[in-house]
């Protein structure tokens, strides 16, 4: 697409206060194409003045977490739009997690979609947005969001003073 346009932002904010800290950001992916391939194309998904296929105009995160002395722990949440890469309608991802200090390391246990927000097995329509093309709505496939749980047990090496 020779007249690729775009509009892009970025912002992002860090606190901490003692063990707490918070993040966030927002981000604009507006891109477009000034005029459509249609004449060129029998179906197209590049219109003029229309969002990239597969190109979420918008995303969006916030993080909080805690790390102490003797236990660590996040949430974080993960807002895209639609037109995603998934193929799915906008969207909320959530991960969790927690961790124990030990002696030697630590262990922690997350878990990435803890709610099964459109989970699945298998590539399937059954979530799927479909595509806007210059002959009409083109159905597709969407890709689910897994449901991860991770046990993890980290090894600190020790440092010996000379």
């Amino acid at each position: 697409v020779s007249d690729l346009r775009s509009r892009e932002a970025f912002v992002a904010l860090k606190v901490h206060k003692g063990p707490f800290s918070a993040a966030a950001f927002y981000e604009l992916l507006a891109r477009y194409s000034a005029t459509s391939l249609s004449g060129a194309h029998a179906s197209t998904t590049v219109l003029a003045h229309q969002q990239l296929p597969f190109v979420p105009a918008h995303r969006a995160n916030v993080m909080l977490a805690y790390d102490g002395p003797r236990y660590v722990a996040a949430i974080d949440g993960l807002y895209t739009s639609a037109n995603n890469a998934n193929n799915l309608p906008g969207h909320v991802e959530l991960f969790v997690g927690a961790g124990l200090r030990t002696r030697n390391g630590i262990l922690s246990v997350s878990v990435e979609n803890p709610f099964g927000a459109y989970s699945g097995s298998f590539i399937s329509s059954r979530y799927a947005v479909p595509l806007t093309t210059s002959n009409g709505p083109f159905s597709t496939l969407a890709i689910p969001l897994p449901s991860v749980w991770t046990v993890k047990y980290q090894i600190t090496p020790a440092i010996k003073a000379k």
